[in-house]
């Protein structure tokens, strides 16, 4: 569902609209024009995405029956499915709005950002990694409950 709104929102529909849109008023208007409207484009996609996301979050139990109904019939895997799904779906909130930023660059012949954004997204996701490896739990291991750990299983044979 998130890859689905984010190929709509942040790179799809909305992103092929929106930079030919701010490249023609930028060309037409100038500079503040463009600027005036690109702040009234942020402001609806955040407060629509804003929305959507909250609903999202609060619905997320019965969404998932909809769009994943034989998740039902496994224990715990409806929940996992629900946990993991409201972690991600503010990701398209987020998203959308550095697509949109990185429009604005792009027409500002300013690309340098914009290509290093998935480098500064996948320095944050190593970096959570490693730093929250230490407090979640993870498959072959428990945390501090003194449960059997993955090198208990390996140097049990």
């Amino acid at each position: 569902m998130p890859n689905f709104l984010r190929r709509l929102f942040a790179e799809g529909a909305f992103n092929a609209a929106f930079v030919p849109l701010f490249a023609g008023v930028l060309e037409r208007d100038g500079r503040a024009a463009a600027k005036s409207f690109a702040e009234d484009v942020l402001t609806v996609l955040l407060w629509t995405l804003l929305v959507l996301v909250i609903a999202a979050q609060i619905v997320m139990p019965w969404l998932m029956h909809v769009l994943a109904p034989g998740f039902a019939d496994e224990p715990g895997k409806l929940d996992l499915t629900v946990q993991l799904t409201r972690l991600t779906f503010p990701y398209i909130l987020l998203i959308s709005l550095v697509s949109l930023l990185g429009g604005v660059l792009n027409s500002l012949y300013r690309f340098a950002a914009v290509a290093a954004t998935p480098i500064l997204l996948n320095l944050c996701l190593i970096g959570a990694l490693l730093g929250l490896s230490h407090w979640t739990e993870t498959p072959g291991t428990r945390s501090r409950s003194g449960s059997r750990s993955a090198e208990s299983f390996n140097s049990s044979g």
